[in-house]
Parts: structure tokens; C-alpha cells; sequence
């Protein structure tokens, strides 16, 4: 995290912009607001893990993929709806 942030404030300072410091600021809260959920996060971490380890043809890899979006629109929905 702390690798990130610095290339992001490298980044705005190079650019002359702080869109690089509201991306990552959107999503660290985006990642917070899934974790204050603990049956959420769950969720997220086990469809992570699958989308890991299956091979990319398999339905199952399409679900685990379908539900990380989910989750995290969901959440980033949360975060900019206030």
C-alpha cells in the first residue's frame, strides 16, 4: 500500500493532476467498504482464490470473476453514492 501510494503521488506530482491520488483514493475505500463486511469479504476472497486457481475456460472461473465485480461495484457504488 504504501509502495502504491507513493508511485501515485509521483505520479500527480509528474502529471500536474490529482487524478491519480482520487483513483487510489477510491480504491483503498472501495477495498475498506468490502472488508467492514465480513460475510462480504468472505465472498470476495473465496471467488479471488477461485479465480486464481482454475483455468480460464472453465464456467466456474467466469462465476468466481462475475462475483468480484459484483462485489466490488457494489461496494465502489456504496463509497461514491455517500
Amino acid at each position: 500500500m504504501t509502495t502504491e501510494r507513493d508511485t501515485v503521488f509521483t505520479m500527480a506530482t509528474r502529471t500536474n493532476s490529482f487524478g491519480p491520488i482520487a483513483m487510489y483514493q477510491l480504491k483503498w475505500a472501495t477495498i475498506i467498504e468490502v472488508e467492514r463486511f465480513p460475510d462480504i469479504a468472505r465472498r470476495l476472497h473465496a471467488a479471488e482464490d477461485a479465480a486464481q486457481s482454475l483455468d480460464h475456460g472453465d464456467t466456474a472461473w467466469r462465476t468466481a470473476m462475475d462475483e468480484i465485480r459484483a462485489i466490488m461495484d457494489a461496494a465502489r457504488a456504496r463509497v461514491t453514492d455517500g
